[in-house]
């Protein structure tokens, strides 16, 4: 069961067992996914990658991206840069030249995540132009995507659009967060612009996507919550389920350490104004109360139900 799967992991990682400790891992991602338990599973795999690793090149490379995109994904900024670096020049020593647009799209997240948006768009049109060059290495609708939300957050709507735009044209499935990520920053345009019509249109295209990493979620649920505020028969029933869904965001960042970027901490604390204005202040907090109270799924199934 999950209790002795994790205990068999720490002692792994007692014993040095690196190769055990990652099928352990790996093993155990969908109870760490499934709880939101994404810290403890960043601070296990840490403690494997710190130990002796006598791995093939390529996998050690493919385990440093994949921590590394973890320890973003919890705000661990340093050691997301430190395992980018590592891997960015193992990959060099070793010949791997396809790891460096992968490095550059991940330095140009870290960036927009620290608000630094002029070096994250430098860092991501550099990474797009290679993965243009080869984009067997990396989808080259990965920086796109990412460079339509540094639009977005700085304001260019269209520019964010025509990025967003091109990058569906080249994103798949198999790069879920990047589609979560157009999606449901399409909806935020349109909701800016008070189209109704298209913001729904573009949060239940991102709906199947959304559930790839906690961050895509809760921008997602602070999305939905804007859909409700904004319906065009919008009332108080709206307005206390959008309440919910910003409680049940508030819980699950506090849960997995997940801090999402100012511009979605900023419309959720305007959302959750024009919700409380709307319901008062005793159905607002017994409204977000409840929402904190939701699991991770049933979160979901609501703010996938009601847009």
């Amino acid at each position: 069961n999950a209790g002795n799967l994790h205990a068999a992991l720490q002692y792994a990682i007692r014993q040095g067992n690196v190769e055990l400790g990652f099928e352990l891992a790996q093993a155990l991602e969908p109870l760490w996914d499934g709880y939101g338990y994404g810290r403890e599973r960043l601070e296990l795999v840490k403690a494997l990658l710190a130990l002796p690793d006598e791995s093939p090149p390529q996998v050690r490379t493919d385990r440093l991206q994949k921590v590394s995109d973890q320890a973003w994904q919890y705000s661990d900024y340093e050691s997301s840069l430190a395992y980018s670096r590592e891997g960015a020049g193992l990959a060099r020593r070793q010949g791997l030249p396809s790891r460096q647009p992968l490095y550059l799209n991940r330095l140009g997240r870290i960036l927009i995540q620290q608000e630094r948006l002029l070096e994250a768009r430098q860092a991501l049109e550099e990474s797009y132009s290679l993965a243009q060059a080869d984009p067997a290495g990396l989808n080259p609708g990965s920086p796109l995507a990412q460079l339509g939300e540094v639009a977005l957050f700085e304001g260019r709507l269209e520019d964010a659009r025509r990025l967003f735009d091109e990058a569906r044209a080249w994103l798949s499935p198999e790069e879920a967060i990047f589609l979560a990520m157009t999606y449901t920053d399409l909806a935020e345009i349109a909701l800016i612009q008070l189209d109704y019509a298209h913001a729904i249109n573009w949060l239940q295209q991102a709906a199947p996507f959304v559930d790839v990493h906690i961050r895509r979620m809760l921008a997602y649920l602070c999305a939905a919550a804007g859909v409700l505020l904004q319906a065009p028969d919008s009332a108080q029933t709206a307005a206390f389920t959008a309440a919910c869904l910003i409680g049940a965001s508030q819980a699950l960042s506090d849960r997995s350490g997940v801090i999402l970027a100012a511009y979605y901490q900023q419309a959720l604390a305007t959302r959750g104004e024009a919700a409380r204005q709307r319901l008062g202040d005793t159905a607002y907090h017994e409204a977000v109360e409840a929402g904190r109270l939701l699991r991770k799924v049933e979160a979901l199934e609501l703010a996938i139900k009601l847009s």
